[in-house]
């Protein structure tokens, strides 16, 4: 059998799993309950549509419907017209569904389409087909929402690493206003709000992995979500982020900080031993960040690793941490003990730029 052969009747396998596990999890409680959402009238039309157990035809859908479109609030039109197409939808008259999807712009079409795209039952490449017919990048990011975020992390993974999905995604949300995000940065987050243990941070922080290296997300997103996974060691996280953003420079990068005060935190006089030897822009940066974070936190043993280690930095590094510590006392107004770091400075011109009249 032809490579290509092989290779499409496994991604077909691939897709006929996912389904029945999402299939499997949405028909339990706890699919319901540990799926956060961002709309929780998606959780209450998900409750229903199990509790109401009757399967619904098209012809009694479009009776329903016209008389939800009786009701005279908005609101209740909308919640009325998505129960009609979840409940199709889980009837199994997805087209039926889909074709009755309110055509005008509004809170109606809006929670219909939600409703379609979560409970369809689609597969990957139907719901890249389907989003790409809606007009607005609302409605496509209403879209994949719905039908993304009611997996599990692992079923989207399997999803994202199909063979073109990825960049596929990506053309269909190209041109978001600024104030949307990709559905997959807003999933991450979601979860990672959702987290309530290490283990479940340890598995979102894996996922954002996997979906960085797709370049589903952002460095600085992996940078997030990698810092706060406590489960893992932090200098084994440091030394990946290290890693991932050699060639850039981030000096006072949030995340890179934050990093490192958890270096600084668990080990400081570790933390000073992996930092040391690096000795470029960025490592300098570093060096002088962590320093800097270790003293505000405990400044005796910071202090007193500096008397007994100077002489492991080069005179780069030295002067960079003293030069650091002399401009953190100014802020913080104690000048005498700005002055005396400023004394330690060796280089007259790094000595005479620092700014010490805060």
């Amino acid at each position: 059998m032809a490579l290509g052969a092989v290779s499409l009747l496994a991604v077909m396998a691939a897709l006929v799993v996912l389904k029945a596990k999402k299939e499997a999890y949405l028909a339990t409680d706890a699919g319901v309950e540990d799926v956060p959402r961002e709309d929780e009238e998606l959780l209450r039309m998900e409750r229903e549509g199990r509790e109401a157990g009757v399967p619904l035809e098209p012809e009694r859908a479009r009776e329903k419907m016209r008389e939800a479109m009786a009701a005279p609030e908005e609101n209740v039109r909308a919640r009325m017209a998505g129960g009609i197409i979840r409940d199709l939808c889980l009837a199994g008259y997805v087209e039926d569904a889909w074709k009755m999807v309110d055509p005008a712009e509004g809170q109606v079409r809006d929670v219909e389409l939600m409703a379609y795209f979560r409970y369809a039952k689609l597969d990957p490449a139907e719901l890249l087909e389907k989003a790409g017919e809606l007009r607005e990048k609302a409605e496509v990011r209403r879209a994949l929402d719905g039908y993304l975020s009611g997996g599990t992390l692992e079923d989207v993974a399997g999803v994202m690493a199909l063979p073109g999905f990825a960049d596929r995604l990506k053309e269909l949300e190209a041109g978001y206003p600024p104030d949307m995000k990709p559905v997959i940065t807003e999933l991450v987050r979601d979860r990672l709000h959702a987290s309530r243990s290490d283990v479940e941070r340890d598995a979102v922080a894996r996922f954002t992995r996997r979906m960085f290296d797709l370049k589903a997300v952002g460095i600085d997103l992996w940078m997030e979500v990698t810092k706060l996974n406590d489960l893992r060691d932090a200098f084994e996280r440091w030394e990946e982020m290290r890693a991932l953003t050699e060639g850039t420079f981030q000096e006072g990068h949030p995340q890179r900080s934050g990093m490192l005060q958890k270096l600084v935190t668990e080990d400081g006089p570790k933390a000073m031993s992996v930092l040391v030897p690096r000795d470029d822009r960025q490592g300098r940066a570093d060096l002088v960040d962590a320093v800097r974070l270790w003293y505000e936190r405990d400044w005796p043993n910071t202090g007193r690793w500096l008397e007994e280690h100077a002489e492991e930095m080069n005179p780069e590094q030295r002067d960079a941490v003293y030069a650091g510590l002399a401009e953190y006392e100014a802020s913080a107004g104690d000048a005498a003990k700005a002055r005396k770091w400023a004394e330690k400075v060796a280089d007259a011109g790094v000595r005479g730029g620092l700014l010490l009249d805060k």
